[in-house]
């Protein structure tokens, strides 16, 4: 059976190829942007394929490229709430929302801290797997970026979640030099992120060739 071609000579696509054109769309959701108060830090987020997803930028500079997320939890009565999986989320709504507040620590090097930042919470849900729902929040700072989970059990049971594994990534674009804290002695380093044999203990500094600064 031969295809009809429309008017201009070129084919029509079929049902088969609008609807593969659409799935192709829809999993990959348009990347969504929040930028530090002095707009030097850029931060990307995403849903690819059903992860959630981040990059970030600082004067256009990438610093860390697309990096997955996701948890893994446990209730306290030992049923899985999680696996090694990040994957099946679709997004719920996104909401934005700009800080600028003052407050006094009770202890610290600053009389007063200024929280100032760009935040963007990024609602999901899922229907297989557990969490069923979680939110991401992330903040773009002068100074850097943070991220933060905030999750549900899959039932209104109250049950208190354990994480039991934490799957965040951190895809640096270097094989940067990496100093890493060691409690009361000497940190450890320099060494380059591909000579790293064995876990290390946070904070972790980093200096790039460009010569900009990373702390974790």
């Amino acid at each position: 059976m031969q295809r009809r071609k429309s008017a201009d000579g070129h084919q029509p696509m079929n049902l088969i190829q609008v609807l593969l054109a659409l799935t192709l769309t829809v999993s990959c959701i348009q990347a969504e942007s929040i930028f530090s108060p002095d707009r030097n830090v850029r931060l990307d987020i995403g849903l690819e394929t059903g992860k959630p997803y981040y990059r970030v930028s600082f004067e256009e500079i990438v610093v860390v490229e697309k990096s997955f997320l996701g948890l893994a939890a446990e209730a306290e009565d030992g049923a899985a709430e999680g696996d090694e999986s990040t994957a099946g989320w679709t997004e719920l709504q996104t909401t934005r929302q700009n800080i600028d507040e003052k407050w006094k620590p009770v202890v610290g090097k600053r009389a007063v801290v200024h929280n100032q930042c760009e935040q963007l919470t990024l609602a999901l849900k899922r229907s297989a797997g557990n969490p069923a729902r979680m939110n991401l929040l992330f903040r773009a700072y002068d100074e850097g970026i943070a991220f933060r989970y905030v999750i549900e059990p899959s039932d209104d049971s109250g049950r208190t979640l354990r994480i039991s594994d934490d799957y965040s990534e951190f895809a640096f674009t270097g094989d940067h030099q990496v100093w890493s804290y060691q409690h009361e002695r000497r940190p450890l380093g320099p060494d380059r992120i591909t000579d790293l044999t064995e876990k290390r203990a946070y904070p972790v500094v980093m200096k790039s060739d460009q010569g900009y600064w990373i702390a974790l």
